[in-house]
């Protein structure tokens, strides 16, 4: 499912040292202003980037796709398919302190996913 965003994801979150020295929050901010670019691209079976925010020290990645492409899945689910890919490239993300969430919309409707923490 996430196979073409997973890497992408990943890519993003190397986090730079300079920003590492700042406060947690900042530091949010800071990769989730980096990653605005990935705003509205369209990845393998039609998913897509639909937001990207801080909310303090959590990064908010939304996601969406066609109609039904969340059929069977619930928000852990998607959750844990971007954190997987995600945690072999930006685990170091993690370490700060930040926090990841990921909410997936599907047919009009939005299921936030748990606050990630950690790599599992």
């Amino acid at each position: 499912m996430f196979k073409y965003l997973i890497p992408a994801v990943a890519l993003v979150f190397a986090t730079p040292a300079a920003a590492q020295s700042d406060g947690v929050a900042e530091l949010v901010a800071t990769v989730a202003e980096g990653m605005q670019s990935m705003v509205g691209s369209e990845f393998e079976g039609g998913l897509t980037i639909t937001q990207i925010g801080a909310e303090g020290e959590i990064l908010v990645i939304g996601v969406g796709g066609p109609s039904g492409w969340r059929a069977g899945l619930d928000a852990d689910d998607v959750s844990d398919a971007l954190l997987s890919g995600f945690c072999k490239e930006g685990a170091d993300f993690f370490t700060s302190g930040a926090k990841l969430r990921v909410e997936s919309e599907d047919d009009g409707r939005t299921l936030v996913g748990p606050v990630v923490t950690a790599c599992p």
